[in-house]
């Protein structure tokens, strides 16, 4: 094999390499993508239900609950950006690797292409080649020029052709270089920018903190209502559960619920459904989640939850997670309004609600809207949703559908 095909070869395989390398990071850099645009939607979210609670002129726990959120994101955002560019300093440093190798080749190429001209030279001694084929002392000798010439032309045919070869590649993957050094610088800025931006929520959120520590005592009245509020409703959702129970089984100690064949169809369908069920609300986002959690203020309030908070827009729809019926319409005092929809043995509640559309014993259907989302008198438009079956409570997280 002579020198230029090996170096050809090479050439070809590390191109090769390069390739399947790039194509598998622009799987992870196109999911890269995705994710910045979900960060962009759900920071955009945030600003519009943020921009509806500092409406008011108290800071509020809201406010500092939809600023978390837009910081949560940008970081994502961030985040993803510099993934990104790490990729694209490895594209940078293949093509790089590929343009030296691509360089290298050419250079061999034509010092070979030069040296067969040269050999050619001294073999004809200059002659052209008619005079060369007929100064032959023998037939032997022309036959045998004649083939040397055929060959000779052939391998000058065929290095021409791997010279404009590599030219060719070369001058792509240059291109390609360019490409990519755009691309890096363009989110170079974007990281900049973005990072900016972060720094400033950073500063809103120590100045919503400091403000809401200042009105310690006023807040601190604040939790301790709420939770008030919020033990009475978990006393009712135990009540109406353990009547539900009751009249299934006909006795008072039962624990769990008696179904007909229709009900324990669609309690099946309900868990068959888990970690694919609709939001309670079409925007929002999860202010407080399942279980015990520390103020974001006052690190020593713990706070115990049976379900997820979901902060959203100012009248935004309430709507069923899935199909069932209205077991319970309620007033909870300082909670305003509550719903319970009964799915065989599984319950969903719907807790802070200005209005309501439904009515008991009533058919819903999955996301059928059942009432509108409350705003409080800080502007914060909230809803808590939970998740029981039989009279246990269940993390809503697992249950609906990632977002």
């Amino acid at each position: 094999m002579s020198g230029s095909n090996k170096y050809i070869i090479v050439f070809f395989l590390l191109f090769a390499m390069s390739f399947i390398s790039s194509y598998a990071q622009k799987k992870s850099k196109s999911q890269l993508e995705r994710e910045k645009k979900e960060s962009v939607r759900k920071i955009k979210e945030a600003e519009k239900i943020l921009s509806q609670t500092t409406s008011k002129k108290k800071n509020s726990i809201g406010e500092l609950y939809a600023v978390n959120q837009q910081i949560s994101q940008m970081e994502k955002l961030v985040g993803s950006i510099k993934e990104e560019l790490t990729y694209i300093e490895s594209d940078i440093g293949d093509t790089n690797e590929i343009i030296e190798a691509l360089e290298d080749d050419l250079v061999l190429l034509k010092e070979e292409y030069a040296k067969m001209v040269y050999n050619t030279y001294k073999t004809t001694r200059g002659q052209n080649n008619l005079t060369f084929l007929f100064s032959s002392a023998s037939f032997n000798q022309f036959r045998m020029r004649l083939k040397y010439m055929e060959q000779y032309g052939s391998a000058r045919r065929k290095q021409a052709e791997q010279i404009n070869k590599i030219k060719e590649v070369l001058s792509g993957q240059i291109a390609r270089l360019e490409n990519q050094k755009a691309e890096k610088n363009l989110l170079l800025t974007e990281q900049l920018a973005e990072s900016k931006k972060l720094d400033q929520l950073k500063a809103k959120q120590s100045s919503v903190i400091n403000s809401l520590a200042s009105r310690e005592k006023e807040i601190t009245e604040q939790i301790e209502t709420n939770k008030k509020s919020i033990a009475r409703l978990n006393t009712l959702i135990d009540e109406i559960i353990k009547a539900e129970i009751a009249k299934s089984t006909k006795t008072k100690n039962s624990t769990v619920l008696k179904m007909t064949p229709e009900a324990a169809r669609l309690a099946e369908s309900f868990a068959a459904n888990k970690g694919k069920l609709p939001w309670p609300v079409e925007t929002g986002f999860v202010t407080k989640g399942y279980g015990k959690h520390q103020h974001p203020v006052w690190k020593h309030v713990i706070t115990e939850n049976k379900g997820v908070d979901i902060q959203t827009n100012t009248s935004q729809e309430v709507r069923s997670v899935f199909e069932g019926e209205v077991t319970k319409v309620a007033h909870i005092p300082g909670l305003g309004k509550m719903v319970m929809v009964r799915h065989g043995d599984y319950f969903t509640v719907y807790t802070m609600l200005k209005e309501v559309y439904v009515q008991t014993g009533q058919k819903v259907s999955t996301k059928d809207s059942i009432g509108i989302v409350l705003t409080n008198n800080e502007g914060v438009s909230e809803v808590k949703f939970s998740v029981w079956k039989n009279n246990q409570s269940m993390n809503p997280a697992s249950w609906l559908f990632p977002r």
